[in-house]
């Protein structure tokens, strides 16, 4: 998994969120339910993206760089 904790745009930068982001695949849904999340490591500042192309981008560099 992946976790971004900051603030938020969607709601004006008031209020600051921790986002955490599976990247497996479980048979169940458990969206909603209450997750205990250890952060082990840190990769990179908070940052605003001018598109979604450009957010994908940074995320599959994070991905890369967990990897090793």
């Amino acid at each position: 998994m992946v976790v971004s904790i900051g603030w938020n745009p969607y709601y004006k930068n008031m209020k600051k969120s921790i986002e955490t982001h599976i990247m497996r695949t479980f048979k169940e849904d458990f969206y909603g339910e209450i997750l205990n999340v250890a952060i082990a490591d840190y990769l990179r500042t908070e940052k605003n993206f001018d598109s979604l192309e450009s957010l994908i981008s940074a995320i599959q560099g994070d991905i890369e760089e967990a990897k090793k």
